[in-house]
């Protein structure tokens, strides 16, 4: 069978949130920061490209390490971190890759004559008087080359204080214009979303800015991307000029549905990414909490649709992401492409610094990823399969469960198929439901009883299979 392409796009292993698509020539390339399974912090690791073909979205190249913390001069014993970035062409045909470090006050920039790198220090974004940009608190850059203009935002608007009166009036996030040297601004710093104090009575009164914008533009209108204090959602603005005025024009996507449901789906935290259109279609890019924490974030996409008048109306997240369509219920999917998880008491946010519990959620071990701690009412959902003929479903799981695992299309109507486990199983084992699916269909899988459960791995079998084995 034909590789399938997941949320996550990137291999399981890999933690790449924050991601910026850009497309160079005939390939798709993912710039983002760089987190590890069981973090313990944001952005901990080097600068890492992936890329894939445009005509193959699941063959993913990865091209190493970019850019390395310790060669910033600021950073040579690796003690700070490189923060969310974005990669923009120049017009003397390199490429330059844009960063701040931790919470330090500027904006730094790295050059390279390939998207993929390597890159080297190139230098602060300035003043044309040779002063570092240090105003209204310089974090995660977005860049456009649009037309031979070099158009930069920033801002970083937390509702926690960070640096006391030094980001106090913040207005939100800021535009302004760089020269051609890639460094030097030119004309004024220009709010274009407002930060929450500075909302009220405008159309971002209920989702005022916080950080992360990543900005594109599409028929005629600039489309301005951005984390609201929300943080799990990311909303648009749009405009006819690139230094506004901006309309807030709704969410495109939450890492927990929130805005199309009232409770969460799964995890929600803070969010990060853009949009692109490949081949005719649009998507969003954004990121997903693993390992029960804030700090192992992993990249997922979702088509969307943009409206004649730049509406995009928010999509759901899923499993099925870049593959744009219902996955096919055939042979076997990793049970940690789970868009869903919840426990008996909802999906948890993380907390800063802890480790969730009472929930489900993915983990690692080695190179594989599973899902973790089912307990009695944990909820585990796929969207979407899709067979033809009629098929059934078996899991690899572990633990010490002793009760049902229930399988439905819908929640809480009559399960479809069901699981049971009567001893507890330190090893990977193959068990089976009873019943089966067919046509297209959400997957949820509910557990109910005593102990706990891991499950590794989703089978799907033609009618009948399995009882002839």
């Amino acid at each position: 069978m034909r590789k399938q392409l997941y949320n996550p796009y990137l291999p399981l292993n890999e933690f790449v949130p924050d991601g910026e698509p850009h497309i160079f020539g005939d390939r798709l390339y993912i710039f983002g920061s760089h987190d590890q399974a069981n973090g313990t912090q944001f952005c901990p690791l080097d600068y890492v490209v992936y890329s894939t073909a445009l005509t193959d979205l699941a063959d993913w190249t990865y091209h190493g390490i970019s850019y390395a913390k310790t060669q910033d001069p600021d950073n040579m014993d690796g003690s700070h971190r490189l923060n969310a970035p974005d990669v923009v062409p120049g017009n003397d045909g390199n490429y330059y890759l844009y960063y701040c470090m931790d919470l330090l006050p500027q904006i730094r920039c790295a050059v390279a004559d390939r998207p993929e790198g390597p890159y080297q220090f190139h230098g602060y974004v300035r003043h044309p008087d040779g002063r570092i940009l240090t105003e209204f608190m310089p974090f995660d850059p977005a860049l456009l080359n649009d037309g031979g203009r070099i158009l930069l935002y920033y801002g970083f608007t937390p509702p926690f204080p960070i640096h006391g009166e030094y980001d106090k009036n913040s207005p939100g996030c800021i535009f302004t214009e760089l020269e051609d040297d890639m460094l030097t601004i030119k004309g004024d710093l220009i709010p274009v979303i407002p930060a929450k104090k500075f909302a009220v009575g405008t159309s971002f009164e209920n989702h005022a800015y916080f950080e992360a914008p990543s900005i594109r533009f599409f028929n005629g209108l600039y489309h301005l991307v951005y984390c609201p204090i929300e943080m799990n959602q990311l909303c648009h603005a749009t405009s006819e000029r690139p230094q506004g005025p901006f309309t807030y024009r709704g969410i495109i996507v939450s890492n927990g549905d929130i805005g199309l449901k009232e409770e969460a789906t799964a995890p929600i935290a803070n969010n990060h990414g853009g949009l692109i259109q490949i081949n005719q279609a649009y998507y969003i890019f954004y990121h997903r909490h693993t390992h029960g924490t804030m700090f192992s974030r992993q990249g997922c996409a979702e088509r969307i649709y943009i409206q004649s008048d730049g509406t995009i109306d928010q999509v759901e997240i899923t499993s099925q992401g870049l593959h744009g369509k219902p996955l096919e219920a055939k042979g076997r999917h990793p049970a940690a492409i789970a868009c869903n998880l919840w426990g008996k008491d909802g999906a948890k946010k993380p907390v800063f610094g802890k480790k969730s519990t009472g929930v489900p959620y993915v983990t690692s071990e080695g190179n594989g990823a599973y899902i973790s701690c089912v307990e009695s009412g944990s909820v585990i959902g796929y969207k979407y399969f899709s067979n033809a003929q009629a098929i059934q479903l078996s899991c690899t799981a572990r633990g010490t469960a002793k009760g049902c695992l229930q399988a439905f299309s819908v929640l809480d109507e009559k399960p479809l198929a069901i699981a049971w486990f009567e001893e507890t199983r330190e090893d990977w084992h193959s068990v089976h439901f009873d019943g089966s699916f067919q046509g297209t269909f959400a997957l949820f899988l509910r557990y109910t009883g005593e102990g706990s459960l891991d499950i590794r791995d989703l089978f799907f079998h033609e009618a009948g299979e399995m009882e002839c084995k």
